[in-house]
């Protein structure tokens, strides 16, 4: 997966969220290095509390006009590709 462009690649492009994420952050799993965080997501995705939500168009447009503000507001949203 997509974890560094998730907002754009995953969300916007798929039309799909990752819903009960149990980690501070979306990162790889191969990046989060405890085991009782590495036990929680997985028993979270196990039960179904963590699952893949299938978004509206109007959730994806929501979506893109929060990313454009960020953007908008000097966050870094998309990290450019090496050249």
């Amino acid at each position: 997966m997509n974890y560094q462009h998730y907002d754009t690649q995953i969300i916007e492009r798929l039309g799909v969220k990752l819903v009960g994420w149990t980690y501070h952050e979306l990162v790889s799993p191969y990046e989060i290095y405890t085991i009782d965080d590495l036990q929680t997501l997985h028993n979270a995705l196990v039960c179904g509390a963590c699952f893949w939500m299938q978004l509206s168009r109007g959730d994806i447009t929501q979506h893109k006009v929060a990313m454009a503000q960020r953007e908008a507001a000097g966050e870094v949203v998309k990290k450019k590709r090496k050249e």
